[in-house]
């Protein structure tokens, strides 16, 4: 049997990027069942801004998610599963924000149980990063990668930064969207591009090469 994780309070507002789908796609992504690992926990910790917000913790951390009031959030203690549901799906905005919320709720629980990674790979004569750290104690990436001084990039708080070689580093930590968008930033300083296949590679990004056209 379900049990409801929701908080009295029903008055929550969530600002959210609008995006089309369907509504047999976004329910069947926003009802998935999403397993509950053992050391995690999903806790209704509302406050006076956001009354709906949830913490998902783990044995790697915590995370805030607001989930608003037209979802329901239920327990399954049999199967150890949770669940959404929603209260009406022809409404555009909310059945948008079911599989958002879903989708989050999922990558949210995997963050603090198992964590996220990104590899990111510098492919290019001389092209190489480390690991440094400045005079006030705060890590940054240093990227050599064909200007005149290296790119300094400061890590944010919460990712961890791992160069296995000079040419290929790790970022790690329970935010994906946090991860993704530093990694979206380092790449953005050498796009792959087709001719040389040289350039900043994320995760398994590949490019197809293409010939120079010569006259």
């Amino acid at each position: 049997m379900f049990a409801s994780l929701r908080p009295s309070s029903q008055s929550f507002r969530l600002l959210a990027r609008s995006f089309s789908a369907t509504p047999a796609t976004c329910s069947h992504i926003g009802s998935a069942p999403i397993p509950l690992p053992p050391a995690v926990t999903v806790t209704p910790t509302p406050t006076d801004d956001i009354p709906e917000l949830h913490t998902i913790q783990g044995p790697l951390g915590s995370m805030k998610l607001p989930i608003p009031a037209y979802l329901q959030l239920h327990h399954d203690e049999a199967t150890q599963k949770l669940k959404l549901t929603c209260d009406d799906t022809t409404v555009k905005k909310h059945r948008a924000m079911y599989g958002t919320t879903r989708a989050l709720l999922f990558n949210h629980i995997t963050g603090v149980s198992e964590g996220h990674s990104i590899t990111i790979r510098f492919v290019g004569v001389g092209y190489r990063g480390s690991l440094e750290t400045s005079s006030a104690g705060k890590p940054f990436v240093s990227l050599r990668i064909g200007f005149a001084n290296p790119v300094e990039m400061p890590v944010p708080e919460g990712i961890k930064v791992t160069f296995q070689v000079p040419t290929k580093c790790v970022l790690e930590g329970v935010d994906k969207q946090l991860i993704t968008q530093f990694a979206a930033k380092i790449r953005a300083w050498r796009k792959p591009e087709p001719y040389n296949q040289k350039g900043i590679f994320v995760g398994d990004e590949t490019i197809e090469k293409k010939e120079i056209k010569r006259g």
